[in-house]
């Protein structure tokens, strides 16, 4: 390799060092919240959608409407509050969560599990 081949490959590399070194310096802040709100509502689409196809299989009623608008609620209420991936991943043994997935274990949603889901998200 030639010498000012060499000298010209070092100066662009410390250029994009220096770039990269500035931008993570000044906007980690605006990064971080960047990608954690996208990352956010992709998450939520995700479990809407999860949600979504479960709830497909239990028949037409109106306890089936009132449990996908309570759900809704709950969905948007906990994830606009939501700062951290450690938050989300907390969701994980959630008692209304696990409540839900004993409710569509059968096809048919009473109002008595509309109920018990309803005090649950109220008591958030």
């Amino acid at each position: 390799m030639k010498k000012g081949c060499f000298i010209k490959i070092i100066i662009v590399l410390t250029i994009f060092v220096a770039a990269g070194l500035f931008i993570i310096q000044n906007y980690k802040g605006k990064i971080k919240d960047f990608v954690f709100s996208k990352s956010k509502k992709t998450i939520k689409t995700l479990l809407i959608n999860d949600f979504n196809k479960k709830l497909s299989h239990i028949k037409n009623s109106p306890e089936k409407d009132s449990l996908e608008a309570y759900m809704n609620v709950y969905f948007d209420k906990n994830f606009n509050k939501t700062k951290t991936f450690d938050e989300i991943s907390e969701r994980k043994g959630d008692k209304i969560l696990s409540s839900l997935a004993e409710v569509l274990k059968d096809s048919v949603i009473t109002k008595s599990d509309v109920e018990r889901i309803k005090e649950l998200i109220n008591k958030k």
